[in-house]
């Protein structure tokens, strides 16, 4: 599975982070506390294990999401579906070991009726968050905490 890029929004941001992928890795699976590393999220719960098929509640700029695990590939590739107020958003998270750095790429599509009516606005809070996710992930890894 991949995100939509023929939906009415796509962003996609990079990053390079001083980490090695697993550092990375490490801070990215941990779902049930990406809101302590994330600003914009407040809550996760994770509902089983880390795998694809699970699903995860979580809370980002005050909306209340229901998030499905769609594909895990361990240290490569993270990718999560979920749906709300008419909006289907696809989120996808690769990482690519640099040498002793890594790159992350986030990409996410948006598509549904809210999305339509409202789509220079919602493409860019999309780019803004997902600029500041991955920013927080490079601080997040290259602090070491989760090492």
């Amino acid at each position: 599975m991949n995100i939509n890029t023929q939906a009415p929004v796509v962003v996609r941001q990079k990053v390079t982070i001083n980490a090695s992928v697993s550092e990375v890795w490490a801070v990215l699976a941990d779902v049930d506390h990406w809101h302590r590393w994330v600003r914009e999220i407040n809550d996760t719960e994770l509902v089983g294990e880390f795998a694809e098929g699970t699903g995860f509640r979580w809370q980002a700029n005050g909306v209340k999401l229901a998030s499905l695990i769609r594909n895990v590939e361990p240290e490569k590739k993270l990718l999560w579906t979920d749906s709300s107020m008419g909006i289907h958003t696809i989120h996808r998270w690769d990482l690519r070991q640099n040498g002793e750095r890594t790159e992350v790429t986030g990409s996410e599509s948006l598509e549904g009726w809210l999305v339509r009516l409202m789509r220079k606005r919602m493409e860019a809070k999309t780019r803004e968050f997902l600029q500041s996710w991955l920013g927080q992930l490079k601080r997040a890894a290259e602090s070491g905490a989760y090492s």
